[in-house]
C-alpha cells in the first residue's frame, strides 16, 4: 500500500509474485490403500473459476480493505526464500498465503456477518507459526499429516478448508486434468490422501499446494442409493468418493484487473464458500448443490424476482421477461436463459425459492 491509497480485497489477493521452482528429484507419493478410493470419479471442477467467482463474490472482492489490514499482509519478497529443493518448499508457499488470506478473510467474515461470535482459527504443521493443525481437529491424531487447518473456534471445532504441500516433482496434476479417468496409482495417491483427511474432519473442501499451482478441491460421498446410511462409517476405509479438483496457477502477474483466479483468491474462495450458512460436510454426490447454483427467490414486496447466489446470497435483478413470466405462472420450470449445470455428472436446474415450490 503506498501513503494513504486504498486497496481492494481483490488487490490483496493478486499481488504479482516471484516464480516458484522445484530442483527436488522425482519421487514416490505417500500411499495407503485404506485411504478412500475414486474409481472413476474424478472430474476436473470446471465451475472452479474467475468468472464464477466474479458474479458470486465480486461485489465483496471490490470491497476497500481498511488499512489496518492491508498493513498486516506480508510482503511478496519473503517468497525469495522459499526452499525449491524439498516438500518444505509448498509448505512455505502455503504459509505465506496463509497470512495473506488470514486477515482479508477475517475481515471477510466480519463484514458479511457470517458466525458472529466464532473466531477463525488456523493451524500449520509448524510449530512455529500458530496452533498445530492436528491440535484444531478433534479426529485427526498427532502422527496424522496434514500441514494447514482453517477453522471456527466453536464448540465443534469445524473445519473449513484442509490443505497440505507436496513438490510439483512428486506429483503434478496436468496429467489428471487431460483425462481424469484414465489417472491411476501415483497421481491419485494425494487426492486420495486428502480425501481421508477431508473424510475425518468432515469438510468437503481441501487443496494441495505444490510449487506450480493450488489444486482446489470438492469431494463428495456416493450417492444414497448406492451406499446406505447404515454403510456409512466415520473413519475412512478404502470407501468410494467422488472428487472434483480445479488447479489454480501459481500466478507471477498481476491480477487485480478481474480477470485472473489467483491462488490467494482460490483459498479465500474456499473459505468463503465454506462459511457459508449451507452444509460443508461430505454429502451424497447428488445432494452437493454446485457453486455456480442460483436460487430464483421471490421478494418481500411479492412481485420482484431476483436471482440469489446459493452460497453468497448476492441478488441479481432478472430479466424482464423472465420476471413477468414467473409472475404470471406460464412457466413451470426456469427459463432457456437459465441453464442447468452439472457437478460430479449429476444435472442441475436453477432452483426455485418462493410460492412456486422448488425443482
Amino acid at each position: 500500500m503506498h501513503g494513504n491509497q486504498l486497496i481492494t480485497l481483490r488487490d490483496a489477493l493478486a499481488r504479482q509474485k516471484p516464480s516458484a521452482t522445484c530442483t527436488m528429484a522425482p519421487g514416490p507419493n505417500t500411499r495407503k490403500v485404506s485411504w478412500p478410493e475414486f474409481d472413476d470419479s474424478v472430474t476436473l471442477w470446471s465451475s472452479f473459476n474467475i468468472q464464477c467467482l466474479n458474479e458470486s463474490y465480486g461485489s465483496v472482492l471490490d470491497l476497500p480493505l481498511p488499512a489496518y489490514v492491508a498493513l498486516d499482509l506480508p510482503a511478496v519478497d519473503e517468497l525469495h526464500a522459499v526452499d525449491s529443493g524439498s516438500d518444505e518448499g509448498p509448505r512455505q508457499m502455503m504459509a505465506w498465503t496463509n497470512s495473506v488470506v488470514r486477515p482479508v478473510l477475517t475481515f471477510s467474515k466480519k463484514h458479511l456477518e457470517l458466525h458472529k461470535g466464532t473466531a477463525l482459527q488456523f493451524g500449520t504443521s509448524g510449530a512455529d507459526w500458530g496452533r498445530r493443525a492436528a491440535d484444531i481437529v478433534p479426529q485427526l491424531d498427532a502422527r496424522t499429516h496434514i500441514d494447514i487447518v482453517i477453522g471456527l473456534n466453536d464448540y465443534a471445532q469445524q473445519s473449513l478448508v484442509l490443505g497440505f504441500g507436496r513438490a510439483s516433482s512428486r506429483w503434478r496434476p496436468g496429467s489428471i486434468v487431460s483425462d481424469p479417468s484414465k489417472s491411476k496409482g501415483n497421481l491419485l495417491w494425494p487426492l486420495r490422501q486428502l480425501a481421508n483427511l477431508c473424510m475425518l474432519a468432515k469438510c468437503r473442501y481441501g487443496y494441495i499446494q505444490t510449487n506450480e499451482s493450488l489444486v482446489a478441491v470438492c469431494f463428495a460421498d456416493n450417492p444414497v442409493d448406492k451406499q446406505p446410511a447404515a454403510t456409512i462409517k466415520p473413519v475412512a476405509g478404502g470407501k468410494k468418493v467422488y472428487a472434483q479438483f480445479m488447479p489454480v496457477p501459481w500466478n507471477t502477474e498481476h491480477g487485480t484487473s478481474g480477470a485472473t483466479l489467483t491462488t490467494e483468491m482460490a483459498l479465500w474462495w474456499l473459505c468463503m464458500l465454506s462459511l457459508a450458512d449451507r452444509p460443508r460436510g461430505l454429502e451424497p454426490v447428488d445432494k452437493i448443490v454446485p457453486i455456480d447454483t442460483w436460487v430464483l427467490t421471490l421478494l418481500d414486496d411479492g412481485v420482484t424476482w431476483v436471482r440469489r447466489h446459493y452460497y453468497s446470497g448476492v441478488d441479481q435483478p432478472m430479466a424482464t421477461e423472465s420476471a413477468a413470466a414467473l409472475n404470471t405462472g406460464n412457466i413451470t420450470v426456469p427459463p432457456a436463459s437459465l441453464s442447468s449445470t452439472n457437478v460430479f455428472g449429476f444435472e442441475f436446474n436453477y432452483l426455485f425459492d418462493g410460492d412456486t415450490g422448488s425443482l
